[in-house]
């Protein structure tokens, strides 16, 4: 009813909508802009509001994109206290609880969460240095064992790192069984796949590999 304008929620402006509106209601639909627009583009709508509201100076609490930017300046100030040697992995939490009151956060204390960003994450635990090691074993196995010319671990590979940007991936069980178990896969169950023109000679003994079929 506020998307359109309708301030006063009493039956005579309940009257006001119409049945569309009382069905998208009803389906947990917030603004009627959504109803006729696809979820990508509803989703790009609400993202600038929350922006907007922000921006306002308003609580930012309940809204995905614009807690996220308080978590990262929580992190980020802690990081800042912590560069080199990190809070310690048992720490992390605390360590968020304290900077939320020292920043006087506007975020309800069930939302003030950690910091949704897995290389943030590490860089408070283990410092810069532990950053840094994080990162390198990341791409380690994709340069050294030319792991990119695999299209399945590349794709899995460009998933992970996208996903850490805005997720503590690691941090859950969940997502540590997903990176452990496709990473293992891909890395020493599925053997390597090879353009044709490719020399074989420095491949070792018994390595099984993929060739394209020739044309017709």
């Amino acid at each position: 009813m506020a998307s359109r304008g309708i301030l006063k929620k009493d039956s005579t402006s309940f009257q006001k909508l119409s049945l569309e509106d009382i069905h998208s209601i009803e389906s947990g639909v917030s603004n009627y802009k959504y109803i006729h627009i696809s979820s990508l583009n509803a989703r790009i709508y609400e993202t600038i509001w929350e922006l907007d509201v922000y921006l306002k100076g308003n609580n930012p609490s309940g809204h995905s994109m614009t807690m996220r930017i308080e978590f990262w300046k929580a992190g980020w100030h802690i990081l800042k206290k912590h560069l080199w040697a990190g809070t310690g992995t048992g720490d992390v939490k605390q360590a968020f609880r304290d900077q939320y009151q020292t920043d006087h956060s506007k975020l309800d204390p069930r939302w003030q969460l950690r910091g949704h960003n897995q290389y943030l994450a590490i860089a408070i635990a283990f410092g810069l240095p532990g950053l840094l090691y994080f990162l390198a074993s990341l791409v380690y196995p994709l340069l050294k064992d030319k792991m990119y010319r695999n299209y399945f671990y590349s794709l899995f590979w460009i998933i992970v790192v996208i996903s850490f940007l805005t997720e503590d991936t690691l941090e859950s069980q969940a997502g540590v069984t997903f990176y452990a178990l496709f990473n293992a896969l891909f890395l020493f169950a599925m053997p390597p796949i090879l353009s044709q023109t490719e020399p074989l000679k420095d491949k070792q003994p018994g390595t099984a590999v993929f060739l394209p079929k020739q044309g017709a």
